[in-house]
């Protein structure tokens, strides 16, 4: 006798299903027989059922702590992924940040100051000057060590071509204050002198 089982059994039962040759034709196909319930092994009489479906039902409970995993996997590759993508985010806008700054805020190379530690250690640290301008106005005090506080002592003239654009933005505010070139101001050999 032949019949089609419930689904929780056509998987979990090795003794519901075997490929045989069914008697009402030639085919070897899957016939199901008639479950013997208390004469089988799996059977468990004292909830009285059969111990199949708990383990197809563990069964699905691996298959889906699998899928679990997987999905768990996949969002760890695809967070590796952001990973990367922000590094290289990240990385483009350092580059582009020192492009900027070393191509367009600097219109004159740095010049160098030698800066005294507390041990009597001399160290060389690199000043822009046009950079140095701007702190000067800020803070109104000598950056430079030129002896002149920008803005307060003197100005680069606004009309000198030479003029970095930085300092460009400053405006003159007391017309009485001598202007100077760029050139003056960058001549390291002799420095400039007000008066």
């Amino acid at each position: 006798m032949s019949f089609t089982p419930p689904p929780s059994y056509i998987n979990g039962c090795p003794n519901y299903s075997g490929p045989t040759f069914n008697p009402d034709s030639t085919a070897l196909e899957m016939i199901w027989i008639v479950c013997i319930e208390t004469k089988c092994k799996w059977w468990d009489s004292t909830a009285n059922t059969c111990s199949a479906e708990v383990i197809q039902s563990v069964r699905n409970t691996n298959n889906n702590i699998y899928n679990t995993n997987n999905n768990i996997y996949q969002l760890m590759d695809n967070m590796q992924q952001l990973m990367n993508n922000m590094h290289d985010l990240i990385d483009g806008m350092y580059k582009l940040d020192s492009h900027n700054h070393y191509s367009h805020s600097h219109e004159q190379p740095h010049v160098s100051a030698d800066v005294n530690t507390i041990n009597g250690a001399a160290l060389t640290k690199a000043v822009a000057s046009a950079s140095s301008l701007i702190t000067e106005k800020q803070g109104n005090e000598d950056i430079d060590g030129n002896g002149y506080v920008y803005g307060k002592d003197f100005y680069i003239d606004p009309d000198d071509p030479e003029i970095p654009e930085m300092v460009s933005k400053i405006p003159v505010e007391n017309e009485s204050v001598p202007l100077i070139s760029w050139a003056d101001y960058m001549d390291s050999t002799s420095p400039f002198s007000i008066g």
